[in-house]
C-alpha cells in the first residue's frame, strides 16, 4: 500500500477553465503556485489540479482568478524545468483533486474591499 496525498492552499492564479468531455464529464483546471526561496534562490513551483463532475461544476461557480481556495488530491505527475525568460528553476506538479475547501469566508472578502 502507498500514500499519495497532497494538501494545497493558495490562491488561483488564473482563470479556471471548466469543459465538458465527450461523455458529458465536467472537466475543471486551475493553477496554484508555490513561490519559494530568498534572494537570488526564488523558485516557483505550479500546481496544475484537475476536478472531475460537480466538484469541477461547483469550482468554476464559486471560484476565479485570485480566489483562494484548500485542495486535497493526489500528485499524479511532476517535473521541473528552466524557465524561458530568465533561466531560473520552476517545476509543476500535476495533481488530480479529490476534495476542496473555501478559505476565504464571505465576511473576510467585504474587509478587503473596505466594506
Amino acid at each position: 500500500m502507498s500514500l499519495n496525498t497532497i494538501s494545497i492552499t493558495g490562491r488561483i492564479a488564473k482563470d479556471v477553465a471548466l469543459r465538458y468531455s465527450e461523455q458529458g464529464l465536467a472537466v475543471l483546471n486551475l493553477t496554484i503556485p508555490d513561490n519559494y526561496g530568498t534572494g537570488d534562490n526564488k523558485k516557483t513551483a505550479w500546481f496544475d489540479v484537475t476536478f472531475f463532475g460537480k466538484q469541477a461544476e461547483t469550482i468554476a461557480q464559486y471560484f476565479q482568478k485570485g480566489s483562494n481556495i484548500a485542495i486535497s488530491g493526489r500528485i499524479t505527475e511532476a517535473h521541473a524545468y528552466l524557465t524561458k525568460a530568465d533561466n531560473q528553476p520552476a517545476a509543476v506538479i500535476r495533481v488530480k483533486g479529490n476534495s476542496f475547501g473555501f478559505v476565504d469566508s464571505k465576511q473576510e472578502e467585504k474587509v478587503d474591499e473596505g466594506f
